[in-house]
This record gives C-alpha cells, structure tokens and sequence, in this order.
C-alpha cells in the first residue's frame, strides 16, 4: 500500500477538492485492509472458505464475543496483534499526519475542501465522516463490491451495510448506539447526503448505506449532478440575462429587488404560458449569482413514486450543497386527491428550504385547496402578455428590420402575444418566407403564422367556428351592421387607444372588446360573431356548455378558467352560445345549491372584466341576461328577423351556383309568405335540394313549398294552408 509522499518539514497545500478526497480514501482502505487482516487472523482458514458454513469453533466464538465489540476484539481469546497488523497501523498513522500537515497548509493558504466544510457546517462527527467516506468509495470503484462481500462474510452483500459500518468505526455499545441514530435520524440523513437503503423485510443492520446521487460530483469540486433525472433543466448564472431581456421597468425593478436582497424566499411566478416566467427565475439568480434548477412539474408528477422521492431528495441535496435556486413549474396542476400525498412533499420541502425557490403556475393558489400542512409563506408575481409598445419591440427584434412597417403595426395591434409566442410565431414566419424563396416575411407570412400559434389548447371545451360568407351575406339593418363594424374598430385599434394613448391607465375596467348578440333562433348571431372575428385576424371559438358545466361544486368554474387563459394565451376570441344558460340571472337563495350558482355568477363577472381578448355572447333571450354582465357589456346588438327585402335577397342567395334551380322559384313570392329568419330559410333551401335529388330533376317552386311546410310544422306555427300552394 503506497501514499502519496511529501516534504514533512514543508507540507503542500492541497490543489483541489478531488485530491483531498484521495487522500482521505487512501486512509479507509488502509483501515479496511487491517479490518481484513485481524479478521482472517481470528477466523483462520482460505478466504475461499467464508461465509460457507458456520464451524462449532466459530459458533462458541461468536457466542462468546462482548455485544457491541468489533469482530477482532474477543476478549482474552483475541490473539497478539501480528507485525502486518502493526505495519498497517504505522502506516495508517503516518498517512494521517501528512493529511493534517496538508489540510493545515490549506486552510492557512485561505482554501477550505469541500469535505472538511461539510463537516463543520453539519458539525459532523468522526464516524460520520467515515461513514461517509466508505459510501462515497463504493460509488467510485467496483472493486469494493468484492471487499464488502469478503468483510460481510456474504458475497451477495455488495454495498456497505449498517452493521459493516458499525463495526468498522463504533467499536463498544455506546458508540453503537450513537452511530445507528446518525444513520437513521443524523445530519447525514435529514440533509439527503446519504441513504439507508433495503427491503422493508429486513432488519435495519442490513441495510445498505447509500451515497446519495448526485453528491459525488459536488465531493470533486463541481455540482450536484442532476443528470439522472430529464425533467430537470440546470442553469448557471448570468448577470448579464436582466439586461439582454426586453421588460418593462416595473418587472425589471423587480427582479433587481429580489436579486439584491440577503434572505431567500419562495415566490409564485403567475402568467400564462410564454409571458417568461422561467426567464424570471434565470434573471434573479444572475444577479444573485445563483444557479437555478428548473423542475418540469409536468413530467415530474407523472414519474413513479420511487422516482418522485428520489427527485425530491436529489433536490435537497443540490439546494443544500450548491445553494442552487429551485423553481418547480405548473404547482397549480397538483389538483386532486390523487396527487395529494405529492403536493404535501412538495410542500413540506419548500417548508424546510431557507434559500431562494420558485413556482410558476396560471392561476392563484389557495391554502384552502390543498391538503398539505399549508402552503409555504410565498410572494406572488404576476406576469402578464406585455404591453403594446413593449410587443412592438419584442417583434422589431424577432422580425428583424427586413419586415415592413405594415406587418410589424399589424401583428402588434391585433395579437397580445407574450414573447414566448411572439418568438415561435416570428420563427415560422421566417420559415413560410424562406419556404417560398423570399429574402424577408412579408405582412401575409406574419400574419399566417401569428394565426397559427394563436391556436389554443382548448380540447374538448371549445370548437373552432369559420364561415365562408361576407359582410354582404350577412342580413342586418344598418344601425346593427354599424355595431359590428364597431366591434371590429375597437379590437383593431384598443392597442393604440389604450396602450398607446394611455386610456387603460386612466379607465378602470376590463380591456377586453366583449358584445352581445341577441335575437330568434337563425338570425345570424353565429355568422356574424364568425365574421368579426375573421375581420381582426383572430381565430374564433365556440364554447360547449356541455363539457364546461359540471354538477361537481366548483368543477364548472376549473373549466371555465381552462378557456378563459387558453384563449388569453392565444388571443383567440371567444363565443359563448346559449349565453343566457350560463350567463342567467342570479336569484335569492333558498337551498345550498343557489349559493353555489351564485358563486358561479361572480366569477364570471370577475373573469369577464379581467379577460383581455374578444368575447361575444349569444342569446334568444336577453331578458335571462344578468343585468350585472349587460352593465360590463361595450356592445349590445339586436338581431331581429329579416324584413320583406332582406328575406328575399336571402332567397335569390341562398342557392349554389352548381345547383339546378328551376326558374319557377320566385324569391319576392316566398318572402312575402314566410316571414323566416335566414336560418330557417336554409333549412328549407337544403330539404328542397333532397327531395329534387331523389327525384332525379330540378329544383322547382313545388319542392321548396313542401319544405316550408315541414319547416312549419317543425316550429309548431299555423299558418293559412294557401300559403304553401303553387302560384297560379
């Protein structure tokens, strides 16, 4: 066994952290090899021969062995240590007096190892530092797999066990009982830097002791390796990040606040998808100069329960011994019972954390919802899609100054996109551009590609709503056409009115564009909303009250804020149908199911007036309307039934150009007998183009008559049986 030799009279300090390790493991092989040799030295025989039976002589041995006594120590039957037993304990203590040489000279020199800082920072004692050391050797060298078998007498046993250690470095009772509490309530053990591992069948002696992953990276000198584990992202610092990022000066104060102060804290980084809250986090732990581990909180719920505790140990590990900053992402997804017992561990680690971390979710966290201890003591900060000046600057810089003016004033003014969007939708712009052989996106690729990822994720809350007609088709009196026009106007232009001209600063109130559109059933509510929304470049949806409204207290208003932050996301307008079902009038409360209906009310209230995109409801019954939503209502418009010439315009419209139309169809003739709406009258059209295609023959005045009559039974409407006759 050799040693690394050195001047005794000049003692080096040690270079780095790796070489101080080798050192200290030199010295437990040394104390390992003695432990061999005075246990060969008792046992006798080939260690061929160990652990294959249990020989009477053995058996009185072991019987007569002091409880709590290394193997080696008998009594008055141990033998006369041999000279190889003596010659390693010579070397043993020399080794030890260059080490204390050196480590002087290095602490003199100004440097501390990480080991020895360890220690005195956990006030470890010398069994724990060996304990330590010989979990740490096993991580590093094979060959211990085989000296553990040898010294447990079982050359299954492959890992360091609790009764190995206990033997190897607690010699006496005492000391025993001391060294089983460290190994199972010990600073070792509460900080995650070792683990005692086994089947829950077997006795806590054997078990095995465990370095923990990660830490032998951070022995040698660098960080906790995090590499096991993909959902997590590892980051060092960048002081230079808060300013390459473009914010406003309230958020960027902000993180210059929390990047300069002493403490740590847990903060609640609020906001839709793209709005940077990641970048947030980077840009704290720059200036702090902190690197950061970002935990996808989507796969992470996801892992097996053995894999999550083994992430959340590996987390205490590199939070405690790199001081990395922690930021655990979509916190708000942890709903349920069935991530209860995963929320209150998470929880429970932020409990004990004193240094910086962060979660990021979409909306607000309340105590009351979780099933943990509490939530820890956080600061919540919003983030919200920036404002106009700001997303002009964000786009100035993905574009580049290639792209016209035109497109930059477009995508700005139409789309709040947050810069995370605003990054993705410039990409494919660029791509659309390069796909068709142009040096630059013109207004038509920005515009493309900004629809494209306004699409949100809406599943099966929503359907997308299209239409292939134009502001012609759309049968409405001039005053209602001038509403919609007006809608339009607002959304085009609220950037510059309330952004620009500062009108959202000095007007309290929603900045949102929200309408309603009332009238009979087929008056073109649906097209018109279809319409408008195209008119702005903005993908319009219809929500399904069927899926959104639950009989489960609080489930409709989970569902609601899906949509509701899925199309802020995307800045996708929204169209709420059938309005007045979820819309309704609130009543006195009479049963517990009123309260909650209530409650339901209000929040949509709430929602409505903080919702920034379009949104139009729809309804035949504005009278069910809470007067409460009417009041948060910039434009109400009416669809009444079309009047003679509208109908009859619709009539002489109405048909394909592929169809074959008999010209006994007198357009002014039907809409002076039915006073229909342009729904109705579709439905009509189309039975008429059913009846004459099974006939093999035209669309005559015949079939389209027979139509209106099923029509009119349809609606249960009496009406002069005339009426439904040829003309003569």
């Amino acid at each position: 066994m050799s040693t690394q030799s050195t001047d005794a009279t000049t003692p080096q300090p040690y270079s780095s952290d790796l070489e101080f390790l080798h050192d200290q493991l030199v010295e437990l092989d040394l104390l390992l090899f003695r432990f061999a040799v005075r246990t060969r030295q008792l046992t006798g025989g080939e260690p061929s021969q160990r652990g294959l039976y249990v020989s009477d002589e053995e058996f009185t041995q072991l019987l007569g062995r002091v409880p709590g006594r290394p193997l080696w120590e008998m009594g008055d039957a141990a033998p006369a240590p041999s000279e190889q037993i003596k010659h390693l304990s010579q070397l043993l203590d020399t080794h030890r007096t260059m080490v204390e040489g050196r480590l002087k000279a290095t602490l003199d020199n100004g440097q501390m190892p990480r080991l020895v800082a360890l220690a005195r920072q956990l006030d470890l004692s010398l069994f724990d530092h060996s304990v330590l050391l010989i979990a740490t050797a096993a991580e590093l060298d094979l060959r211990y797999e085989r000296i553990c078998g040898w010294l447990h007498d079982d050359l299954t046993r492959r890992r360091p066990s609790v009764q190995l250690v206990l033997d190897l470095f607690a010699p006496g009772l005492g000391q025993r009982m001391e060294g089983l509490e460290q190994l199972q309530s010990g600073a070792l053990r509460r900080h995650r830097i070792i683990d005692v591992q086994a089947k829950k069948s077997l006795p806590f002696l054997r078990h095995e002791v465990c370095l923990g992953t990660g830490v032998i990276s951070w022995l040698a000198g660098r960080s906790v390796s995090t590499t096991s584990f993909a959902c997590i992202e590892q980051f060092e610092p960048d002081p230079q990040l808060v300013e390459k990022l473009l914010l406003d000066e309230e958020l960027r104060t902000r993180i210059e606040h929390i990047g300069q102060q002493q403490q740590g804290g847990t903060y609640y980084l609020r906001g839709i998808s793209g709005t940077g809250r990641k970048s947030f986090a980077r840009a704290v732990c720059g200036v702090r100069r902190e690197s950061l581990l970002i935990v996808d909180g989507q796969q992470a719920r996801r892992l097996p329960e053995s894999e999550f505790e083994s992430l959340l140990a590996l987390l205490d590990r590199a939070h405690f011994l790199d001081g990395s900053a922690i930021c655990w992402t979509d916190i708000d997804s942890l709903t349920g019972n069935e991530l209860a017992t995963r929320r209150a561990q998470i929880f429970a680690m932020y409990h004990r954390w004193r240094g910086l971390t962060f979660w990021t979710g979409r909306i607000a966290l309340h105590e009351s919802e979780h099933d943990a201890k509490g939530l820890p003591i956080y600061e919540e900060v919003h983030l919200s899609a920036p404002e106009r000046d700001l997303r002009a600057r964000l786009w100035q810089r993905e574009l580049g100054s290639q792209v016209a003016d035109e497109a930059h004033h477009a995508v700005t003014n139409v789309f709040r996109f947050t810069p995370g969007k605003i990054h993705d939708a410039s990409a494919t712009a660029w791509l659309h551009a390069r796909s068709r052989g142009a040096d630059a996106p013109n207004e038509q690729d920005v515009l493309a590609a900004a629809r494209r990822h306004a699409t949100p994720r809406l599943g099966q809350l929503a359907q997308s709503v299209t239409t292939p007609h134009s502001w012609d088709e759309l049968m409405l009196p001039p005053t209602q056409r001038a509403q919609l026009h007006e809608i339009v106007r607002r959304q085009r232009q609220k950037g510059t009115v309330l952004e620009k001209w500062g009108f959202g600063r000095k007007m309290s109130g929603s900045h949102g564009v929200s309408a309603l559109f009332f009238g009979p059933p087929g008056t073109g509510k649906t097209m018109g909303a279809a319409i408008v929304a195209r008119e702005v470049s903005q993908d319009l949806y219809r929500i399904d009250l069927s899926q959104v409204v639950s009989k489960y207290i609080g489930e409709t208003e989970k569902h609601l804020e899906k949509v509701f932050s899925e199309a802020e996301a995307a800045d996708a307008a929204l169209l709420f149908d059938e309005a007045d079902a979820l819309f309704g009038k609130r009543g006195e409360i009479q049963a517990a199911d009123d309260r909650y209906a209530n409650i339901e009310v209000g929040y949509l209230l709430q929602r409505i007036e903080a919702f920034p995109g379009l949104m139009i409801l729809a309804t035949n019954l504005r009278r069910n309307m809470d007067q409460a939503f009417l009041r948060r209502l910039q434009v109400i418009v009416e669809f009444p039934l079309p009047d003679r010439v509208s109908r009859a315009k619709i009539w002489s419209t109405i048909w394909p150009s592929e169809a074959p139309i008999e010209s006994s169809i007198d357009p002014e003739l039907l809409a002076e007998r039915f006073e229909l709406s342009g729904g109705h009258i579709r439905n009509i059209a189309l039975a008429a183009a059913y009846a004459a295609a099974e006939e093999g023959c035209s669309i005559g005045m015949m079939h389209v008559l027979e139509a209106a009559r099923r029509e009119y039974r349809k609606l249960n409407k009496l009406v002069d049986a005339e009426k439904f006759e040829l003309p003569r």
